[in-house]
């Protein structure tokens, strides 16, 4: 048995080869690849790398209607596989669902293997791939790909539904994804050496009409579909020069459910693509880069134009109605203690008149980082680039659920402080200061809405550690504010924790007590709730590969202004079993 076992190993490997490398008797020495593979069926036909991770939750209080979901559970895999040299990174998330204050969150699962050999690479299940900015960037699909790069040579393809990269969280409402089931394809073909490049690329997508569970009459949304073509170069001129540019177009047919208002020329139907109607929109996205660098000093100018037709789903969100050119600088100074990446520009709206807010507006983006001495740095970073990120809000005051929604922001800034007090053989001990605000515009359903959204941070550390045990302690101080139309919510919050090792330092125990002010103020009307926080863990390390934490939060607030049924007393406990492979 073990006998006809090794020589289907060999006859299944002999024919990958030739199979995924049709000129493999012409170009490589037959007797060495069958002794590289006879040598690795007899010693390790297959390897596994990677970790697992399970968990449950459980949550308990004194209210009739759950605040949380009672009980979830969650597993996540991320295995490397290795076959005969057939390389397999394989993917898994599960979460289950439940019910909290009467809201249903749905379960979910994300799982996808990527085989590769060679120049060959297949996508199934949860995947993503890139191509370009403007066709396909920043998404993830469900469905199948593939992926060929013989030799420089590049052709990448997908078919499957189309879907945000952030996965949902089981304690929070979307408004990420798509409310339609959003299923497309995509292909790119060219030429990439990873210094020089030429690539086309298209995408196709469109909502399924059927695919909303109900039919609401007072929602303001409709199926859509959308064809982008893309053409992509990157040209290295000389060891210091290089330049670059990206085109597209796109047809983006804002209500498919349109009867055809007239047939279309190849050209206005992208290759026969789409199907055109009354609300279709045609639009061009044009991107050009010059780099240059000198000694230790990089350079680059670019110029982008994005004209008010132009929408693509194979964004996260992508603007348009806009025109910038800028020029980005990044150097070293001061004997390399500040480093500093700094562009600025003009940007401008309005490219066809047609828009009553017009703007021309000076745009800039700067980082910069200082090391004082070594005991002290600094870092800097402001931008008012218009930029797409994703913020969890609560609902209320007394709502624990949160929204997991996109905002369009255009004022981004942060800073740091650290400052070592102490450093020896035993004790290193850091205290550091944390700013930041944002400000923006929720995106729903890939519009921009008109309520504005800004947050504000403060985060104060202390943090004390015993460098022969990896004992710790620290002290946080926090106030967090976000603010959204005639709503704000502020969070002022106080926390001190400590962690101890213990059993031959295989395992560690944790405390943290603290304790802040949640503070709510909508419509002109102000609720103040104070609330106590503190959690006991502990976590084993069984050998090597094998851990097991177990952890406790108790939350009691104050107050009839917190909830209807007054004062909430709430444990939530959480078990979770890691192994590594």
């Amino acid at each position: 048995m073990k006998t006809t076992t090794k020589f289907g190993l060999k006859l299944f490997a002999i024919l990958i080869c030739f199979s995924l490398k049709p000129d493999f008797a012409i170009t490589q020495d037959i007797s060495e690849q069958a002794k590289q593979l006879n040598e690795r069926i007899n010693k390790d036909p297959f390897k596994i790398g990677g970790g697992i991770q399970l968990g449950a939750a459980g949550v308990f209080s004194n209210l009739d209607v759950a605040r949380a979901i009672p009980f979830s559970a969650r597993g996540h895999a991320s295995l490397n596989l290795d076959f005969l040299g057939v390389k397999a990174p394989f993917s898994l998330t599960y979460s289950t669902g439940g019910k909290a204050f009467n809201y249903s969150l749905p379960s979910y699962a994300f799982a996808g293997i990527s085989p590769s050999y060679k120049w060959v690479k297949l996508h199934l299940g949860d995947r993503s791939m890139g191509l370009g900015r403007y066709v396909y960037s920043g998404q993830s699909f469900r469905g199948a790909g593939i992926e060929l790069s013989p030799n420089n040579w590049k052709v990448a393809s997908f078919y499957g539904r189309i879907r945000r990269t952030t996965a949902q969280n089981i304690n929070s409402f979307q408004r990420i994804d798509p409310l339609y089931k959003r299923m497309g394809y995509g292909l790119a073909a060219g030429f990439d050496n990873k210094v020089d490049k030429l690539m086309v690329s298209v995408l196709h997508g469109k909502d399924n009409i059927n695919s909303l569970p109900f039919v609401d009459s007072t929602l303001l949304f409709n199926p859509a579909s959308n064809t982008v073509w893309s053409v992509q170069g990157n040209k290295k001129l000389t060891d210091k020069l290089s330049v670059g540019l990206e085109w597209a177009k796109s047809a983006f047919t804002e209500n498919s459910k349109d009867a055809l208002a007239r047939s279309a020329s190849f050209y206005e139907s992208m290759g026969g693509l789409e199907k055109i109607n009354q609300s279709t929109r045609w639009g061009t996205a044009f991107n050009a880069f010059v780099k240059l660098n000198i000694a230790k000093t990089n350079l680059e100018v670019n110029y982008e134009k994005v004209s008010p037709g132009f929408k693509t789903m194979g964004a996260l969100y992508f603007r348009n109605d806009y025109e910038n050119i800028n020029a980005g600088l990044k150097f070293p100074a001061l004997n390399k203690k500040l480093l500093t990446n700094l562009k600025i520009g003009i940007e401008r709206n309005n490219l066809k008149n047609t828009n009553a807010n017009e703007y021309s507006r000076f745009v800039f983006n700067l980082n910069t980082q200082y090391r004082l001495n070594p005991k002290t740095d600094f870092g800097l970073n402001a931008s008012t680039f218009n930029n797409t990120i994703v913020q969890s809000t609560p609902l209320s005051i007394s709502n624990p659920l949160e929204v997991n929604q996109l905002l369009s922001t255009n004022a981004n800034y942060g800073a740091y402080a650290n400052y070592q007090i102490q450093q020896n053989e035993q004790y290193v001990s850091v205290v550091s200061v944390q700013l930041g605000r944002s400000s923006g515009y929720t995106v729903i359903n890939d519009e921009i809405q008109n309520d504005k959204v800004s947050s504000n941070s403060i985060f104060v550390n202390y943090n004390k550690q015993n460098i022969k045990n990896n004992a710790q302690q620290g002290l946080q101080i926090s106030y967090i504010q976000n603010g959204m139309m005639q709503s704000t919510f502020n969070t002022v919050s106080l926390a001190a924790n400590l962690t101890r090792p213990f059993l031959n330092k295989k395992s560690t125990f944790n405390i943290t007590l603290g304790g802040g002010l949640n503070m709510q103020k909508e419509n002109g009307l102000l609720k103040n709730v104070p609330y106590t926080q503190s959690s006991v863990g502990f976590n084993y390390q069984i050998d090597q590969k094998t851990a097991l934490s177990f952890n406790n939060m108790l939350y009691k607030n104050f107050g009839d202004k917190a909830i209807p049924m007054g004062d909430l007393t709430e444990l939530r406990s959480f078990l979770s079993f890691n192994f590594r492979i």
